[in-house]
């Protein structure tokens, strides 16, 4: 990660929000300002590892989405909430009913 130093100047309410409401977004204001760029970045589809936009870059999204939903089925096998099997069984159940 490259690390720089800004100034932002943002009016209280944004100040206020920052400092109490997005305290679940990290422990300082600069890691929740930081999430929150990053954030918007990937909401946005930019691919950070290239210099274009990536709205059209079909395989990049379905990287992620592919990183996310692995990311997802990992931590609810770990904490033993759902099996593997058990998600492919539920995933083709939904794909093949879906209207």
């Amino acid at each position: 990660m490259e690390n720089k130093n800004i100034n932002l100047s943002f009016p209280k309410g944004v100040w206020k929000i920052i400092g109490k409401d997005l305290d679940w977004l990290g422990n300082t204001e600069s890691e929740r300002i930081q999430n929150v760029v990053i954030s918007s970045i990937f909401l946005n589809s930019y691919n950070t590892n290239s210099d274009k936009h990536a709205c059209c870059d079909y395989k990049y999204n379905l990287d992620v989405l592919e990183y996310m939903i692995d990311s997802a089925l990992e931590l609810l096998e770990e904490k033993k909430i759902i099996s593997s099997k058990e998600w492919r069984e539920r995933m083709q159940l939904k794909i093949f009913t879906s209207p």
